[in-house]
């Protein structure tokens, strides 16, 4: 798996039965619908209420985007309610409620941080300080 690196905060590994039950769940879904997978993920992002970015690189993904989109096929609650459980078995922003709440905390107070470092020093600093680039203060 080249070029795909885990999130250690969602604690699902490959092997683990985790995202390959997922994965099994969208290939049979696929397969019953006479869709790609790619098709199923994007019809059902729809139906959880997102707005899917799909990134076109091929005609292909284009081609699956429109597909997706389209009104000629849909998923039903049976299989809906099926990805549902697959993907939410294991994530662990829905349970344990206290790491949801340790990990808004945390991201909470880094953009705080954040917000009050770029009030004190500037726009551009911050940026100069993230870039890890050195610059001489205003002051000396």
């Amino acid at each position: 798996m080249k070029g795909i690196r885990m999130a250690m905060m969602t604690g699902l590994r490959w092997g683990d039965g985790g995202l390959n039950t997922l994965r099994s769940e969208i290939e049979m879904i696929a397969k019953r619908c006479k869709r790609s997978m790619a098709q199923v993920c994007i019809k059902w992002s729809i139906h959880k209420g997102a707005i899917p970015l799909v990134g076109v690189r091929r005609t292909k993904h284009a081609e699956d985007a429109v597909a997706a989109a389209s009104n000629e096929w849909d998923l039903s609650a049976e299989e809906i309610q099926r990805l549902d459980v697959a993907a939410l078995d294991r994530s662990t922003l829905e349970k344990p409620a206290w790491r949801r709440g340790l990990f808004m905390c945390v991201l909470s107070t880094l953009l705080m941080v954040y917000s009050v470092t770029e009030m004190f020093l500037g726009k551009p600093r911050v940026a100069q300080i993230a870039a890890g680039k050195k610059t001489k203060s205003k002051a000396g």
